[in-house]
């Protein structure tokens, strides 16, 4: 372990053009891991850890095992050069370098409310790092934090690299402390309209993310919305891979009725899918292709699944306008589940509550 493997793993990150990014993310987190001087044998990249509110599956941790505490926590974020706002699961932040500061911090802070005390993140414009931080009855743990931003470019502060392999860099062995998970029932999803297993969902999830064969990950992708789909209490999958005049749709979901009153009563019986697994935006022309396919469905509603969100401004033009026009011209709500809604997902909030969120955001963006 040496601050010059460090720097070198900077710089990696400053030749990069991101083309291939789930490949970056695990050849960037190998690197840092073994600069650092840990050994490979205990970086995990399946591993799911638990909150007091739900479940949180990091890119990677270091630990002893599968079964124990992490000692470090890794996580990768490829924030976007042309996007003027970083998209989160409940607002956005502006795509700045204090908002890319503070989206970092927060990422940092779902690893100390999971009981990790070590966390790096890693970016396209900087890493955050930080150890001690997480609650300690040990007065000399707590004053041992070190944290701080390196920013990636030319020239890269050599104290800063020292300060962050202090604070990171491996011990001479794992420490084994086991994962405390409490009750089965907290990694569950379970409300009135809307039930989840979540360590199921983060399986499919991450088959999808290390599938490296486009076709295959679409195909992934669909059944996981599938899944998602079938968790309403009222809805089910009755479609698969269907075309109209329009072209294919992935899924066809049916409303079969509920006691209550679920936001579902407001549309029509079928719900009109589209998947897109890939980790780029969707652009308008895509958007209005689908509101077509809805429309032709002659249904009211259409969730489409992308992973990498939708193109736009806080302007509202592009896509999150085609958006809105098929509300105001046809009454048709398209809601876009995106990344950082399976986020929500991964760490226990209902898919039930998110769509509905959802579809109040086209309602009230006239």
């Amino acid at each position: 372990m040496t601050t010059k493997q460090v720097l070198s793993a900077i710089q990696e990150i400053n030749k990069q053009r991101f083309e291939n990014p789930e490949e970056f993310r695990l050849e960037i987190i190998q690197l840092f891991a073994e600069a650092l001087g840990y050994s490979l044998e205990n970086l995990q990249f399946d591993m799911t850890l638990p909150q007091d509110d739900g479940v949180i599956q990091p890119d990677a941790v270091i630990a002893a095992d599968l079964e124990s505490k992490p000692y470090l926590g890794i996580e990768v974020e490829l924030y976007p050069r042309d996007e003027q706002y970083i998209e989160t699961d409940r607002s956005n932040i502006k795509n700045d370098e204090y908002g890319r500061r503070q989206h970092s911090f927060n990422k940092a802070t779902e690893f100390f409310e999971a009981g990790v005390e070590r966390v790096l993140i890693i970016t396209n414009s900087h890493l955050y790092f930080s150890s001690g931080v997480a609650e300690s009855n040990n007065e000399e743990a707590q004053g041992s934090k070190r944290s701080g931003h390196i920013e990636i470019g030319p020239e890269i502060s050599q104290n800063s690299i020292e300060t962050l392999v202090e604070a990171l860099g491996a011990p001479s062995e794992i420490p084994q402390e086991p994962l405390d998970w409490g009750s089965p029932d907290e990694v569950k999803i379970d409300d009135t309209y809307f039930t989840l297993d979540i360590d199921e969902f983060l399986q499919r999830r991450k088959s999808v993310e290390n599938e490296g064969d486009s076709n295959d990950k679409g195909d992934k992708f669909e059944n996981l919305s599938e899944y998602m789909l079938n968790g309403f209490s009222c809805v089910s999958v009755i479609r698969k891979n269907v075309y109209n005049s329009i072209g294919e749709i992935d899924r066809v979901a049916e409303y079969t009725g509920s006691e209550g009153n679920p936001f579902f009563e407001n549309h029509d019986r079928l719900i009109i899918v589209e998947c897109k697994s890939s980790d780029d935006s969707i652009g308008s022309g895509e958007v209005r292709k689908f509101g077509d396919k809805i429309k032709t469905a002659g249904s009211s509603l259409g969730i489409l699944f992308a992973k990498g969100g939708i193109s736009g401004d806080e302007d509202g033009r592009y896509a999150r306008r085609a958006i809105r026009n098929l509300y105001q011209r046809e009454n048709i709500i398209m809601a876009v589940i995106n990344n950082n809604d399976l986020d929500r997902i991964s760490s226990g909030d209902s898919f039930y509550n998110i769509v509905d969120e959802k579809i109040l955001e086209v309602r009230l963006s006239m």
